[in-house]
């Protein structure tokens, strides 16, 4: 059996948490005020996983670095295996929306080349195990509304990472 480590680090806007394997990433958990609660959903998702202080420094370093307002690059491998071939064109083409800016649904649709699938898109980014990294934050509805955000603060959140970026979008 696969072992897994994971590593918890408090940000600015509260604790985050990193799940991998052999150098491999699982899973990011976006920031949460309590740490217990936060080792609790990972222990719940991955039973059996070893907590160690320095797994992942540089995803961490560079996490650090976008919550501190600053322009990350991440340099990982990321586990795919359980996605589907819709999920991972979701978000490969959500990967090419640039820090500070926003995409929408619709938009990602067409990218895919399947411009009626909006919320099959919205269903793909809701279950995006690598949120920032994957920055499914900057995807909003056509109308300018936030749309959804599958985070403990949901859209709250959402507004919040987009402030950090500069962009300033009211919920509809």
């Amino acid at each position: 059996m696969l072992q897994h480590t994971a590593c918890s680090f408090l940000t600015p806007f509260g604790w985050c948490g990193l799940v991998g394997a052999d150098a491999v990433l699982k899973r990011v958990y976006l920031p949460e005020p309590d740490r217990d609660s936060l080792l609790g959903r990972m222990a719940a998702q991955f039973p059996g996983m070893s907590r160690e202080k320095t797994c992942f420094k540089d995803v961490v370093q560079e996490l650090q670095r976008y919550f501190k307002g600053e322009i990350p690059f991440f340099d990982c491998h990321l586990d795919f295996a359980a996605a589907t071939v819709f999920q991972i064109k979701v978000w490969q083409a959500t990967r090419s929306i640039a820090y500070g800016q926003v995409g929408t649904y619709g938009w990602l649709a067409h990218d895919i080349a399947n411009p009626r699938a909006m919320r099959a898109v919205g269903a793909a980014l809701g279950s995006n195990p690598f949120p920032i990294i994957i920055p499914c934050h900057r995807v909003i509805r056509s109308d300018g509304g936030m749309g959804g955000f599958s985070a403990a603060e949901g859209v709250e959140l959402k507004q919040k990472l987009l402030r950090l970026e500069g962009i300033v979008i009211e919920a509809k």
